[in-house]
């Protein structure tokens, strides 16, 4: 009785720790067709084995030269930040992630929340699409940040 207990108790903390996991990436954001360049910071909370929630921070590094208004805004918020935070699911058999952006902090304008379609690598390394105001030409490549508590 002791060792089921026991194995009980030890798959309980197991599972505990798998599911209250941080996952921590750095990349970039881009969209297909234009010059745009965000830096990111992605961490991805997963609440169980299906459930997931967390923020990316953001930082605008490039506006799209080929748009006069996007130079316009742009230019001068260069270096600025903004924090996206999202809700979203998990498919472990897959290793996809469907992300919700609901809310931002965003005192300079640089973002809108955004929905991501998302997969782990080999590597363990994140890349997918975004939704990117209904067109699914943004691009997120990211690499895990290994070794650094959450």
């Amino acid at each position: 009785m002791k060792k089921i207990i026991l194995s009980i108790i030890t798959t309980l903390l197991f599972t505990a720790q798998t599911f209250a996991q941080t996952k921590h990436f750095q990349g970039t954001w881009t969209k297909l067709e234009t010059t745009y360049v965000f830096e990111f910071d992605l961490y991805i909370n997963h609440i169980d084995d299906k459930n997931v929630e967390g923020y990316f921070d953001w930082k605008v590094t490039s506006p799209d030269e080929k748009n006069i208004f996007s130079t316009a805004h742009y230019n001068e918020r260069l270096g600025s930040t903004a924090r996206e935070y999202f809700r979203g699911i998990y498919m472990p058999k897959s290793k996809n992630y469907m992300l919700f952006g609901h809310k931002k902090e965003d005192p300079n304008m640089i973002i809108a929340p955004d929905d991501y379609r998302l997969k782990i690598d080999e590597n363990g390394d994140i890349s997918g699409r975004t939704k990117a105001h209904n067109t699914w030409k943004g691009r997120i490549n990211g690499k895990r940040v290994v070794g650094e508590q959450v």
